[in-house]
């Protein structure tokens, strides 16, 4: 325990600390309590506290360097107003506290302990710690975050991060979470549980509104909801464990989608550049409503459905084991597959130079490659067709130049 060179204490309606290094003692329940000086400790009695910046005085109105503000059990309230926080530590303690923080914080920790606490922050956060405990939260960020880390404890918890988010760590923990930023997101970690514990996650929502860029976004155990707008580069998303759903609007490029067990869909609006997006198991559905060049896609098993609306442009794309249903526009280069099952492959424009494979190629096991269906609105050109075992059906509607259908 730290040693403090005085300690103040006492009854009445404020007690405000007076020098450096001094320990601020509250005696009784709703005092109102606070101090200016560095290195200092506040601590409120049990009951409802209001820890301040502001003092009747005005000559010890502060907030002091490194100084700890601790409100004990009972409704506090901390209210710092536009001072700045440097290196200081707020335990807001058990029952619904509040605390309010309207100048920049810097290497500052927040932690509340059980209760539905509010915390609000309007300036600038910069290397900062939030934690919340259990019950239900809420953390809102008026201006950006740089280097920080948002841990919440159980309970449906909800943060809203008004400006950019850089460098950041954020993880939910049990019940429906919910994560809302409305600038860009870069190079942070997003975790709808803790990377230590799957077990007891909620439904989570992970809403990104100006992008994603060199990020990781993971909505773990229950039936998540992830929706990024303003494209998504250079990152990861995951769905984890349960139905998820994963909508990305904007250019996708250089990324990785996964949508892990359970029956998930995913939506990409725009183009899709150099990125692989993967089923998993169980009946996936992926669309995309535009072109995807490199990159490709991986249902996984379960009877799954592709549709992607524009070309594929030197793309790896497979339906693995089930039953699969795949709709592309046009193909141009790389390879379509459906693999074990029967799938239904339809094209709507040409295929040119590509590799389309219908058979079981991961197994001799022929009674594991059921009937295909293979349908070509226009002509086939440069290409390999392999239909496999099983009674299959190949239909072109156009030509078919230098290219060997095997059945």
């Amino acid at each position: 325990m730290s040693t403090f060179n005085s300690t103040i204490t006492g009854t009445g309606d404020s007690l405000f600390g007076t020098e450096a290094n001094q320990l601020v003692q509250g005696t009784d329940s709703g005092q109102l309590m606070g101090t200016k000086f560095n290195n200092s400790c506040v601590y409120g009695s049990g009951g409802a506290d209001t820890i301040s910046a502001q003092s009747p005085v005005d000559s010890l109105s502060g907030v002091g360097i490194g100084s700890t503000y601790t409100g004990n059990t009972g409704n506090d309230s901390f209210d710092f107003g536009t001072y700045g926080l440097t290196s200081v530590s707020v335990a807001a303690g058990a029952d619904n506290d509040t605390v309010s923080i309207k100048g920049i914080a810097t290497a500052t920790n927040i932690r509340t302990g059980t209760g539905s606490d509010l915390v609000q922050v309007d300036a600038a956060l910069l290397n900062s710690l939030i934690e919340t405990g259990a019950d239900a939260d809420f953390v809102r960020l008026r201006d950006s975050v740089s280097g920080g880390t948002f841990r919440f404890g159980s309970g449906a918890d909800t943060l809203a991060v008004s400006g950019t988010v850089i460098s950041t760590l954020i993880e939910g923990k049990a019940d429906n979470d919910s994560f809302i930023f409305n600038d860009s997101v870069i190079s942070s970690t997003i975790l709808g549980n803790d990377a230590a514990e799957n077990a007891g996650d909620g439904s989570d929502t992970i809403i990104a509104l100006r992008g994603v860029t060199s990020s990781s976004i993971e909505g773990s155990t229950g039936s998540d909801s992830i929706y990024v707008s303003r494209g998504l580069t250079a990152s990861t998303i995951g769905g984890g464990v349960d139905s998820d759903s994963i909508t990305v609007l904007g250019t996708v490029t250089g990324s990785v989608i996964s949508g892990g067990s359970g029956a998930d869909t995913i939506y990409l609006e725009d183009e899709v550049f150099n990125t692989q997006i993967n089923g998993e198991s169980d009946d996936d559905s992926v669309k995309l409503a535009s072109n995807i060049s490199a990159g490709g896609i991986d249902a996984g098993a379960g009877n799954d459905s592709i549709n992607v609306t524009g070309t594929a442009f030197a793309a790896n794309i497979a339906g693995g084991s089930g039953n699969d249903y795949l709709s592309i526009a046009a193909i141009s280069g790389g390879s379509v597959g459906g693999q074990l099952g029967g799938d239904s492959l339809y094209v709507g424009g040409a295929i040119s130079g590509a590799l389309v494979d219908l058979s079981a190629a991961s197994t001799t096991d022929d009674s594991l490659d059921l009937a295909d269906f293979l349908s070509v609105a226009g002509a086939v050109s440069g290409s390999t067709i392999y239909a496999g075992a099983g009674d299959d059906s190949v239909s072109i509607v156009g030509s078919a130049v230098a290219t060997t259908i095997y059945g």
